[in-house]
């Protein structure tokens, strides 16, 4: 790995540290008012910047890094890992729910 280290904006970085995720990009774009306004509120809510909000909407949706906050958006294989996971957790409840029964039953 190279040592040159270079000034990038406050921090200083090696070579190597220039990846894609390292780096910030500024880009410009439009949309509609409504659009905007309706994340801003969404952005107040969560306590964080608009800005932060999208960028946290756009990793969650195209690279899968991170919930979103306030958006649905799942993989299949999230899908299917969330639904085995309560079918665990219902097994485990109807687990306990006929312990106690069979506790109640003895007891009577």
């Amino acid at each position: 790995m190279a040592t040159k280290k270079i000034v990038f904006g406050k921090k200083n970085l090696l070579v190597g540290d220039l990846e894609p995720k390292n780096e910030t990009v500024r880009i410009s774009m439009m949309m509609e008012g409504d659009l905007l306004d309706a994340i801003k509120a969404q952005a107040k809510i969560d306590g964080i910047g608009y800005q932060t909000l999208l960028k946290n909407h756009l990793r969650a949706i195209f690279l899968g890094e991170g919930p979103s906050i306030g958006i649905n958006v799942l993989s299949p294989e999230k899908i299917d890992a969330t639904l085995s996971d309560i079918q665990k957790r219902m097994e485990i409840l109807e687990g306990r729910a006929f312990v106690r029964s069979v506790e109640k039953r003895k007891r009577a």
